[in-house]
């Protein structure tokens, strides 16, 4: 559908009485001032009560209808397989068009919805950015769809709504956010009982960050390490779950540390003292594999407890 013969519809519409309105494709590039993309169809916002009389307008040029959704809409197509959808409104009080879905439920084009944009240079009325983005949700987009929206946005600052922001991560699937609660939840019940050959089962690749003390374990050798390490200072170091979170790539578990002070840490001879500590742990994945463990604490609430 060349911009040419656009304009020629819309000039046999108007000759007959009939107003319309652009929408779609040639709508985003009427608002544009210029033609973006190629289009196979032409869509147009018309009164559902102009339906025969654009049908008798438009069958000297070779439109008959092919497809017939009255009262939400019905399609014209030519030999040369020029379509053009028109989309049907009655028009209310306030000024809007409301358009009938088959399903029974209504969509209106409020007033302000009927705007003003140019093909080749001349006037023609079409659907304003806002209310064509509104029409451009409720369905998996496709290409066209994709470069529609992001014309919208890049000429006319409407924002980007799931899914043409394909900046924005996608939701976690839910298998995947199960399978990540189960190994974090057998990586934490691992540790309390000291089955650290378990521990490392859960990793993909093992890693703890401690943001608190500044210290990084990573690789198979230094998480034992850190292991050996803690468990000398605290034997019976364990943690009671909180509560657990997801984000976009972590689980993020809230918990207490709980230990007794029975070995040397950190320079610190062992006092015999329990401590008991809120902390938090982002479970960091790389898909399904967890990557690192990244824990946030205060150590001073630590320490003092083990020395006061």
């Amino acid at each position: 559908m060349t911009g040419e013969s656009v304009l020629e519809l819309l000039d046999r519409l108007r000759g007959a009485g009939v107003d319309a309105w652009i929408d779609g494709g040639w709508g985003v590039d009427a608002l544009a001032g210029e033609q973006t993309r190629p289009h196979d169809d032409l869509d147009l916002v018309v009164r559902l009560a102009d339906a025969a009389a654009i049908r008798d307008t438009l069958a000297p040029l070779g439109f008959a209808e092919v497809e017939n959704e009255l009262p939400t809409r019905f399609v014209l197509a030519d030999a040369v397989e020029r379509r053009i959808d028109l989309h049907t409104v009655t028009f209310d009080d306030g000024g809007g068009g409301v358009q009938t879905h088959q399903d029974g439920s209504a969509f209106r084009y409020p007033p302000e919805g009927f705007s003003e944009g140019a093909i080749l240079g001349r006037p023609v009325p079409c659907i304003s950015a806002e209310i064509q983005l509104a029409c451009h949700l409720g369905y998996e987009p496709d290409e066209k769809d994709l470069h529609d929206v992001h014309l919208l946005h890049a000429r006319f600052g409407v924002p980007l709504p799931a899914p043409y922001d394909t900046t924005a991560p996608k939701p976690i699937a839910p298998d995947l956010r199960r399978q990540r609660e189960e190994v974090v939840r057998r990586h934490m019940e691992s540790e309390n009982v000291h089955d650290f050959d378990a521990t490392m089962d859960t990793f993909g690749h093992p890693r703890y960050e401690l943001i608190a003390t500044d210290r990084i374990h990573d690789g198979e050798a230094a998480v034992r390490d850190y292991f050996r390490e803690t468990r000398t200072a605290f034997p019976d170091q364990r943690n009671e779950l909180i509560s657990l979170r997801h984000a976009d790539d972590a689980v993020i578990a809230e918990f207490w540390l709980l230990g007794t002070h029975e070995g040397p840490l950190l320079g610190i001879e062992p006092t015999g003292k329990p401590f008991r500590c809120r902390m938090t742990a982002f479970f960091l994945f790389d898909g399904a594999d967890l990557v690192c463990e990244r824990v946030y604490f205060d150590s001073a609430t630590i320490l003092r407890q083990l020395t006061s």
